[in-house]
C-alpha cells in the first residue's frame, strides 16, 4: 500500500468517525443540529468521504458528500451572517429552548397567552 493510498484511507475513516460522533452527540442531546460544532464535524467528515470516494471512483458517494459539505457550509455562513449583523433576526436561547420543548408562543413576549387558548367551538373535534 502506497503512502498516498494510506492517507486517503485515513481521510475516509476519519470522516466516518467524525460524522458518527456528530450524530451520536446530536442523538444524545449533547449538540444542537444548528450548532457550529455539529456543522463543522459534518463538513470535515464529508470532506474525508469526498477524498476517499473520489479517489476510489465512487461518483454517487462523492456527489452526495459534496452536497453534504455545501449544506453544512451554507448553514455555517447563514448562522454567521445572522449573528454578526446588529439587530439581525435570530432565535434567542429561550425561543430555541421553547422550540425544542414544543411551546409555540411562550418564548415570544406578549404572546404566551396564545399557548393556553382553547380551540374554536365550531371546529369538529
Amino acid at each position: 500500500m502506497s503512502v498516498t493510498h494510506l492517507l486517503i484511507e485515513i481521510a475516509g475513516w476519519a470522516g466516518a468517525v467524525l460524522i458518527l460522533v456528530a450524530y451520536l452527540l446530536l442523538s444524545a442531546g449533547k449538540l444542537d443540529g444548528r450548532s457550529r460544532a455539529y456543522q463543522w464535524m459534518n463538513v470535515a467528515g464529508a470532506a474525508g468521504f469526498i477524498v476517499n470516494s473520489g479517489y476510489n471512483g465512487a461518483i454517487p458517494s462523492t456527489t452526495i458528500n459534496i452536497i453534504w459539505v455545501g449544506i453544512g457550509l451554507f448553514t455555517l455562513w447563514h448562522h454567521r451572517r445572522l449573528t454578526e449583523r446588529p439587530g439581525a433576526p435570530y432565535l434567542s436561547e429561550g425561543a430555541a429552548a421553547a422550540d425544542a420543548g414544543g411551546e409555540t408562543f411562550g418564548a415570544i413576549p406578549g404572546l404566551s397567552s396564545l399557548d393556553d387558548s382553547k380551540p374554536a367551538g365550531d371546529l369538529p373535534s
